[in-house]
């Protein structure tokens, strides 16, 4: 059984230590489940780190501490300004490898401050799979991905979360904020922040996966197809509210929430 082959591989490299970089979704909030059984029974050095900049929502920072405190695991949130990161502001094509290669360096001092040899984080099969500029810098810092390694995909995560009763396995998949915006374009804390203020806007009429793309002064919306209606029965009321945060022009997406839309 998957679930057992991965306490297998996290026992055998506990006595050295782990360090989790841990976002708050599904994958990384079960290998923190995981790994914080193995620690009730066996103590172990470790330490889980959350990484909080104009990239994330409050709302992803606070469900973070949150499933953490529940575990009893002590999470480290580790602020960080992601615009001052070289290269990052203009929003390039390897937007993701700049950022992420910052992070896991600091994760990386961070976990050898302590003693702790080994770096992880919830990457997962279906990962590998997919074009993700960022796992480059997983390498060259020597981030070991457990779930990928094993060949868990998301399925299996969400089923294995499900079995063990944590409130995060059917919550639905996020990315940084930087992802709504055009390739070329820059990125502003306000023009980050008004996403952000319009998606807890859409979430608040129940929705339940949403993104708004920015392409200059157009705000596309994202959302799943069967809940379109809703949205057009309520159009009046979300654009006057969209617009009062600074959106100018609001349209929605026929083609529906897609993973990675701006990379088409």
């Amino acid at each position: 059984m998957k679930r057992r082959e991965l306490e297998e591989y996290l026992e055998k490299i506990a006595p050295d230590g782990i360090c989790l970089a841990y976002s708050g979704g599904t994958d990384s909030s079960f290998l923190l489940a995981v790994l914080a059984r193995l620690y009730s029974r066996r103590p172990f050095l470790f330490k889980a780190l959350t990484f909080s900049s104009c990239f994330q929502t409050q709302e992803e920072i606070k469900k973070a501490q949150d499933f953490a405190k529940q575990l009893g695991i002590s999470c480290d949130v580790v602020e960080f300004d992601a615009l001052n990161i070289k290269g990052v502001r203009y929003n390039p094509k390897n937007r993701c490898y700049l950022c992420k290669h910052y992070l896991f360096s600091k994760a990386r001092k961070i976990a050898d401050r302590f003693g702790i040899k080994h770096l992880a984080d919830g990457t997962n099969a279906d990962d590998m799979e997919m074009w993700r500029p960022g796992r480059a810098a997983l390498e060259e810092n020597g981030v070991i991905s457990p779930l990928a390694e094993l060949g868990m995909t998301k399925k299996m995560i969400r089923d294995f979360s499900s079995e063990m009763g944590l409130p995060t396995a059917h919550e639905p998949s996020n990315s940084c904020l930087a992802t709504r915006f055009e390739y070329g374009q820059e990125l502003t804390e306000t023009g980050l922040a008004n996403v952000e203020k319009g998606e807890a806007v859409l979430k608040s009429y129940g929705f339940s996966t949403v993104r708004i793309r920015r392409h200059g002064e157009i705000a596309r919306i994202e959302i799943l197809p069967e809940e379109m209606g809703k949205l057009i029965e309520r159009r009046q009321e979300i654009t006057a509210r969209l617009k009062e945060i600074g959106f100018t022009y609001l349209t929605l997406d026929l083609e529906g929430f897609r993973s990675g839309s701006m990379d088409i």
